[in-house]
């Protein structure tokens, strides 16, 4: 798995790098799918990604306990 850096750009999932479909023409665009804005200590940047694909998972993000991952 090959992590990406720089800032959100909405085409790829971080980590999976699979392809994140926006809701195009919608007044506020969103996502298709569950889709979060992760703020990353080490990157200093924040990157879009699947809940799923975070390495320590979204409950330890939640918990405050993944030391690197944040909710952006």
């Amino acid at each position: 798995m090959t992590q990406r850096t720089g800032t959100v750009d909405g085409d790829r999932c971080h980590f999976c790098e699979e392809v994140i479909v926006r809701n195009k023409g919608k007044v506020n665009e969103s996502y298709i799918g569950e889709i979060g804005e992760f703020w990353s200590v080490k990157l200093n940047d924040s990157v879009l990604a699947h809940p799923d694909c975070l390495p320590l998972g979204i409950d330890a993000v939640f918990s405050g306990e993944d030391p690197e991952w944040k909710m952006a």
